[in-house]
């Protein structure tokens, strides 16, 4: 997060930044992930009766990766929101993290607690969301128990 205020400033592009990167490395590994857990012997058989590259990564790749990319997206999400909100504590003129700060400095921790809650039930709509489009995009995949 200091790498981006001194680069960028205090300002929206800092905290778009610093959620950007981490939703990329996370999200990266799951697919990293995902492609490596696809079973040789797909790859040999789509090999076999005659499929080239890109017929591979559309029908091989990405229907194995894609379960893993869902959940790389879904912690990204709530990585992103923890990381724009801390460093929004740790540096920012506005937002929900300043809030926090203000509001803990002065002892008010009934305005801490209704925005530490009100973060959670965004993360948990941004969850639901998440879950949605999963399901959406993974219908051919037997639903899991949760």
């Amino acid at each position: 997060a200091p790498l981006f205020i001194v680069a960028l400033g205090i300002n929206t592009s800092a905290k778009v930044a610093l959620a950007s990167t981490l939703v990329f490395f996370i999200v990266m590994s799951g697919a990293r992930a995902g492609v490596r857990s696809t079973d040789a012997e797909w790859l040999r058989l789509s090999t076999v009766l005659g499929a080239n590259k890109y017929q591979m990564f559309l029908k091989v790749l990405i229907p194995v990766a894609t379960p893993a990319i869902f959940a790389a997206l879904r912690l990204g999400l709530i990585y992103s929101l923890l990381g724009v909100v801390g460093s929004e504590l740790i540096s920012a003129r506005n937002g929900l993290g300043q809030l926090i700060a203000t509001y803990s400095a002065t002892f008010q921790m009934e305005a801490v607690y209704a925005i530490l809650l009100f973060l959670a039930v965004i993360a948990v709509v941004l969850n639901q969301v998440m879950s949605h489009a999963e399901r959406r995009f993974l219908r051919w995949q037997p639903p899991v128990d949760r």
